[in-house]
């Protein structure tokens, strides 16, 4: 194998590393924010989950037709898509419904706090709510004029972002737990992650495959 062909497969396999879903942890929803229920804010304290140290998370839902409840404790994976896809946008293909580059931009400058548009209040929340809804191909509810002038400020800066993929913005695909049931999909949640690292044996491993490549190229 050549230097460049085993470039190439280290390079694929990291890719295939970052992008696949993987257990993480646990959430308990502990209160509801700004914005009215069923959709965000959502509070959640983490346990498990890289990058937060058992500290809270705030974050908004991906399903129109999923629920959680308050004091509930979910089981977590994560991943790019989410895996029941609600209303709308489901692939079998891609293991359910993909989150969109444009949710996953509006998430960013959310929890970054420099959302345009964003002014920390009702408002504001049921119109990124309503937002990402529309993205997700899920059935919106009505809005006031606040917050719908809002929710079209939040689509148009997605829209001329030019994200093409979703970065750092993973899905939580939260599960609970019930006795003799197994685990029952709940509302899919949205979370900013840091980098996903390769595991240290799997990055040794592909750098002595890297290595031998080149030794042979020069024998």
């Amino acid at each position: 194998m050549t230097p460049r062909k085993v470039l190439v497969c280290v390079v694929s396999v990291c890719l295939a590393l970052a992008s696949s879903a993987f257990a993480a942890g646990t959430v308990t929803y502990l209160e509801h924010g700004l914005g009215n229920s069923p959709g965000g804010e959502f509070i959640f304290q983490t346990s498990g989950i890289p990058g937060y140290d058992g500290s809270q998370l705030k974050t908004f839902c991906l399903e129109w037709n999923e629920y959680i409840w308050k004091g509930g404790t979910y089981n977590v994976d994560i991943g790019k898509v989410a895996k029941q896809g609600g209303v709308g946008g489901f692939d079998a293909s891609l293991g359910g419904d993909p989150l969109d580059p444009k949710t996953a931009y509006l998430y960013y400058h959310y929890s970054q706090h420099d959302l345009v548009g964003w002014t920390n209040d009702q408002d504001s929340a049921n119109a990124l709510q309503y937002a990402i809804w529309y993205l997700e191909d899920e059935t919106t509810l009505p809005l006031n004029a606040g917050a719908m002038a809002k929710a079209n400020t939040f689509l148009a800066d997605a829209s001329t972002s030019g994200w093409k993929d979703t970065g750092p913005v993973w899905v939580l695909n939260l599960y609970y737990s019930w006795p003799g049931c197994g685990n029952i999909p709940c509302q899919d949640q949205l979370i900013l992650l840091p980098p996903v690292p390769v595991p240290a044996s799997i990055l040794i491993g592909l750098i002595g495959l890297f290595g031998l490549g080149t030794v042979r190229r020069h024998t």
